[in-house]
């Protein structure tokens, strides 16, 4: 009896994440993952499923990287409004990026059509919806944002606005173009910041 085949599970996901991002699910056929992960269709099948279900394997991959990413920017800075700006500022590379976003390329190419794969991406869309929330709470809480700011709306705003540029950049708009689209994105929450400081300016008294 054969043995099965051992490899490094992880370098595998790895490579075929980077596959199906780099073509999309329908354009990746079984022979492409084969070349990236240097295993045969029997090996892939057996350890992941279908081409789908390996798919959807590769998709929270991202998702978690993703999201390690996210985590590390917004944490670790004694101004939650400063790790949110560093968290929007970083994205400019990621618009930059000529393969775009994955989640974003898997609503593109999907849509509604299959449900489990739209449920994953709004899965993950609300987690990194609750989490940039959670950072602006931490700003509306130390008086960088207006004691009245709507933190879950502005979080989705802001998000929604990502997911729009995401899809601008794949029409291969400029760098240039992408800056200052994000610029103004920015912009929002300086001028937030403004109204928050000056709610909390002592009035002026007349004598």
């Amino acid at each position: 009896m054969a043995r099965p085949v051992e490899f490094d599970r992880d370098e595998v996901l790895q490579a075929t994440m980077e596959a199906f991002w780099e073509r999309g699910y329908r354009d990746t056929s079984m022979q492409d993952l084969v070349r990236a992960t240097g295993l045969h269709p029997g090996s892939l099948y057996g350890a992941f499923g279908s081409k789908r279900r390996l798919y959807i394997t590769a998709l929270r991959r991202y998702f978690q990287c993703c999201n390690e990413a996210m985590t590390a920017l917004l944490g670790g800075d004694s101004s939650p409004l400063r790790a949110v700006r560093r968290y929007l500022g970083a994205q400019l590379d990621d618009l930059s990026d000529r393969r775009g976003c994955m989640l974003i390329n898997a609503v593109m190419e999907f849509g509604d059509s299959d449900a489990e794969i739209a449920a994953e991406i709004e899965m993950m869309f609300r987690a990194n919806e609750s989490r940039l929330t959670q950072a602006l709470m931490l700003a509306r809480g130390c008086g960088e944002l207006p004691r009245g700011c709507d933190c879950s709306g502005l979080a989705r705003f802001l998000l929604c606005s990502l997911h729009g540029l995401h899809v601008a950049a794949r029409s291969h708009l400029p760098r240039a173009a992408l800056s200052d689209a994000l610029q103004r994105l920015l912009n929002c929450l300086d001028d937030e910041s403004q109204r928050a400081a000056e709610t909390s300016r002592p009035s002026a008294t007349t004598g």
